[in-house]
């Protein structure tokens, strides 16, 4: 994962950064943790299973997991899109 490009892509959507994990040795696996308008977030991105699992957690949205294939999503650039978009529908229910 191209850790430069997710930090600056959460930081521009307002995201408070928690934690990131790479796992370059299990096919370029990662995880981050962050914040966005009082919502506690994961996204882990398991390459070898081809799955992202997002999961967020607040009082008002309550506890939420979704997974997605990742088949289609074959770049750094277009996971971190896919990500972009789950936040934004976030923020919007919030």
């Amino acid at each position: 994962m191209d850790q430069r490009y997710l930090y600056d892509s959460l930081n521009f959507e307002g995201c408070l950064i928690l934690s990131f994990e790479d796992y370059p040795s299990d096919y370029g696996s990662w995880r981050t943790n962050f914040m966005i308008s009082n919502i506690s977030c994961e996204v882990s991105c398991n390459r070898r299973d081809r799955v992202i699992n997002l999961s967020s957690k607040s009082q008002m949205l309550g506890n939420q997991i979704i997974t997605l294939s990742s088949r289609e999503l074959v770049s750094d650039r277009l996971e971190i899109l896919k990500v972009i978009e789950w936040i934004r529908s976030l923020t919007t229910e919030d």
